[in-house]
């Protein structure tokens, strides 16, 4: 049985050991200068069927460009500025509103220290295959999130946001590359 025990813990510190971290992480992961495209499916609480959109994105020096494409297009920038709606006519317009744009920022640029100060982490998997699970620690992220999974390799490929309402948004990311700077 003392075999078996110290058999048991050898293996439990050498998975320790070998374990995937978020340093593995930032070490591997690409997150700025790159773009792609983009599926998103938001299911709302209430409403049979999810409103689907798609279109493409670029990540660079820190700001995020999304633009939809389908059913309609829109451009949205997120910066260290605030978020921004590109109008009709050409220009950027701030949008006013509640949003956490240093947040969202840090998520999607996979700020880790600030990610950390906000949401419990959960990292799994391998440099090739890994899930890193959200779960709000802060009252205001509790009450708009139950979690959030993010999924990918050296670019992220998805994002499940499920919010505190009941309603849930999934990312899918596809074409994703890098640029040189």
């Amino acid at each position: 049985m003392k075999i078996i025990s110290c058999l048991f813990i050898f293996f439990i510190s050498v998975s320790n050991i070998f374990a995937f971290s978020i340093n593995d992480l930032e070490q591997i992961m690409v997150n700025d200068n790159i773009n792609g495209n983009f599926n998103q499916e938001k299911i709302i609480a209430g409403f049979p069927k999810p409103v689907i959109t798609g279109g493409q994105f670029s990540i660079k020096n820190k700001e995020l460009l999304w633009i939809t494409e389908k059913p309609r297009k829109s451009s949205i920038k997120i910066n260290a500025d605030g978020i921004f709606s590109l109008s009709s006519n050409g220009t950027w317009s701030k949008i006013q509103g509640q949003y956490d744009k240093s947040m969202f920022l840090d998520i999607v640029n996979m700020n880790f220290k600030k990610v950390n100060s906000i949401f419990d982490i959960d990292l799994s998997g391998s440099a090739k295959n890994w899930i890193m699970n959200l779960k709000p620690k802060t009252n205001i992220a509790g009450k708009i999130f139950k979690n959030i999974i993010i999924k990918g390799g050296v670019f992220v490929s998805s994002i499940e946001i499920i919010e505190e309402n009941g309603d849930k948004t999934i990312m899918k990311f596809f074409n994703v590359s890098s640029r040189e700077k």
